[in-house]
């Protein structure tokens, strides 16, 4: 059913105003993007791990099938440049950093380099480094919240139920991580291996299967892009975050693909050009903190959406 011109403009209305509110309500609370700033800083001038050996491995293996050889050299690139540390940052749930995955070569220090050979070490690693990244953005998340909070609670009041908060929110984003690899899992190890046994026929093939995949894995993201905030800010279930989510994109689902378009668009084309300015010095600081404010901001916008469009109220913070 088309939408009248009134309600679209409503509509766009809406979306620009809960962006320009996102980043308001950052600017006011600046500190909020101290964790993505800390975070980028580590990536950027810390130790780093490097997977490069494995990669190389993995890399051999698929050269010995022709369709595969590009994609080889691909892996091999990347992986050279990958800092295994930045798995902190969980993709989707996770805090928004401007040198995830890849870290620039040129840097105005010389950070050392510890490699991993051992799959087993890096299985422990990521695992372990998932868990401690999803107790910072745990964090994260509920200090956005707490901005968003009306009436505000004071947290010195009551630390111990905070804290309590804090943990039960960490242990419901792990279900939903749970639930989302599953998912995943369930999509793509039958896809990918017709992925593989379309590309021995035909890389053309290979390439298509994919992009039906990510295609259906875009569409689970959006209908639980909003069961973040309905955990953190709501307190609800993992159960019940996953139903709201759902119900509320498939109710309004125009407005939410609108919001999310924005948003990763803004967010892909601000990371871009924060990449271009880099020049190997200490003024990649600026791009870090732009980064983060905006990203922060973007974040925020998702988490205002979701109050603004809930059903229930949220059930407090104590």
């Amino acid at each position: 059913m088309r939408q009248s011109p009134q309600a679209e403009t409503e509509r766009k209305t809406s979306l620009l105003a809960t962006l320009s509110t996102g980043f308001d309500i950052t600017t006011h609370h600046i500190w909020i993007i101290i964790l993505p700033l800390v975070l980028d800083v580590f990536y950027w001038i810390g130790p780093r791990l490097s997977i490069e050996k494995l990669i190389e491995e993995s890399a051999a293996i698929l050269k010995e099938q022709p369709a595969f050889a590009e994609m080889a050299d691909q892996m091999l690139q990347i992986g050279s440049q990958y800092n295994f540390f930045t798995s902190l940052s969980i993709p989707i749930i996770g805090i928004p950093a401007l040198m995830g995955g890849t870290v620039p070569e040129h840097i105005p220090v010389n950070p050392a380099v510890v490699q991993i050979e051992d799959s087993f070490i890096w299985m422990l690693l990521f695992l372990g480094l998932s868990l401690l990244g999803l107790v910072f953005s745990t964090l994260y998340f509920q200090l956005i919240s707490y901005v968003l909070q009306e009436p505000k609670v004071d947290y010195r009041s009551n630390i111990g139920s905070n804290i309590k908060r804090l943990v039960v929110s960490y242990i419901r984003l792990i279900g939903l991580g749970i639930v989302f690899v599953f998912m995943l899992m369930a999509l793509w190890l039958p896809l990918l291996s017709v992925a593989f046994l379309a590309g021995i026929v035909s890389s053309g093939l290979f390439y298509l299967v994919v992009i039906l995949g990510l295609a259906i894995s875009l569409s689970i993201v959006a209908y639980l892009s909003l069961t973040i905030p309905a955990i953190v800010f709501a307190n609800r279930t993992v159960n019940e975050a996953i139903r709201e989510s759902v119900r509320l994109v498939h109710k309004n689902l125009s407005s939410v693909l609108g919001l999310l378009l924005v948003v990763v668009l803004v967010g892909s084309v601000t990371r871009l050009l924060w990449h271009l300015a880099d020049n190997g010095s200490w003024m990649t600081l600026i791009s870090i903190a732009g980064n983060a404010f905006i990203s922060t901001a973007l974040v925020m916008a998702i988490f205002i959406y979701y109050r603004d469009h809930e059903v229930h109220q949220p059930q407090g913070l104590s």
